[in-house]
């Protein structure tokens, strides 16, 4: 049969991973009939765990963050950053961990593609200028003041956030078409 994937992902944060693991339920969930799996990080950068709703089966699987479920259940990917930074993958069981692409910096969110054989991510290493605000400190792209040229003199550099795609053995690599 086939297997319902989904992901959810908590909201990014700077608190350091926590020590404490997530406890499994007190009940398996088989009774309520629902069946596929689930990957979830509790904090940025922390432990990601699998659930398995049949059974109730809660595990941690690797550290990192952005995890994403293949289509099929079998694998998940996710990233990291600093000097790990990477797209990785690792199979639902907790083998075969790996580092897939690497090339670029910045990686986040890698989704599947609905046949399993590309993921597309975020990449956030290209910057622009722009002006710094400093009553707020937000970078703007036109001047603060009237009839300036818009870059004749930044004072400060927006990162702009790119799409790209690889093949699941990493290679293949290519920007995608993107609006701002």
């Amino acid at each position: 049969g086939s297997e319902s994937a989904v992901a959810v992902t908590a909201d990014r944060a700077t608190t350091p991973p926590q020590p404490n693991p997530v406890a499994a339920p007190a009940a398996p969930a088989a009774a309520s009939g629902l069946s596929g799996k689930l990957v979830f990080q509790t904090t940025f950068g922390g432990p990601i765990y699998l659930y398995e709703l049949a059974s109730g089966n809660l595990r941690q699987l690797t550290t990192g963050f952005d995890p994403a479920l293949s289509p099929d259940g079998s694998q998940v990917a996710f990233t990291r950053s600093g000097g790990e930074n990477g797209i990785y993958l690792i199979n639902t069981d907790g083998s075969n961990e790996h580092k897939i692409f690497g090339e670029r910096e910045l990686l986040l969110s890698p989704k599947w593609s609905p046949d399993g054989k590309w993921l597309a991510f975020v990449r956030g290493d290209e910057f622009e200028p722009c002006f710094v605000n400093e009553d707020d400190g937000r970078c703007y792209r036109e001047p603060l003041f009237p009839g300036g040229n818009a870059f004749d003199n930044p004072s400060g550099k927006n990162r702009i956030a790119k799409l790209a795609r690889v093949d699941v053995n990493g290679g293949n690599y290519r920007d995608l078409a993107t609006l701002e």
